[in-house]
């Protein structure tokens, strides 16, 4: 069951988009990848996703994956939607609602979401046109992060 406001992302993100922004866009996430990561790779048009080192003793990754999407509210503006996946909910009945959502308060840019009623992600979101490299390279070592440790605590 969709919500209304599941609806109105949806058509948001039907809406097409600036390919000159987009364009821009995706190089600047390849170089702030190149930079501070090492790798990315290039999903689909307007998907990237990139591997964060997040335990240099364990060599630990977490693949975050880059949006770019229309932004909601502002005509041919762009935003970068960027999350992780954490878990299915269905095989961890355990997981405490409330717990998560006080999880929010101790993060910048990163929330801890419930995508479809079934997924556990983090994400991050922001209008590209107010963002900086080390703002984004910041919100993705965030929901890598965050990622990493909250499915690290409900996988133990």
């Amino acid at each position: 069951m969709n919500s209304e406001i599941n609806q109105e992302l949806w058509l948001t993100h039907a809406r097409k988009i600036d390919d000159q922004k987009v364009k821009e866009a995706e190089q600047t996430l390849k170089k702030i990848a190149n930079e501070n990561f090492g790798k990315y790779e290039q999903l689909f048009d307007h998907t990237l996703i990139i591997s964060v080192t997040v335990n240099q003793k364990q060599f630990d990754y977490k693949g975050v994956k880059i949006n770019i999407i229309p932004h909601p509210q502002k005509h041919n503006a762009i935003s970068l939607l960027i999350g992780t996946s954490v878990c299915t909910l269905h095989n961890h009945p355990e997981v405490d609602f409330m717990e998560m959502l006080q999880r929010n308060h101790d993060s910048l840019y990163a929330k801890v979401a419930i995508i479809d009623e079934e997924y556990l992600e983090v994400e991050a979101s922001a209008d590209y046109e107010h963002l900086n490299s080390s703002e984004i390279t910041a919100m993705i070592h965030e929901v890598a992060q965050m990622g990493y440790l909250l499915r690290k605590q409900l996988l133990k």
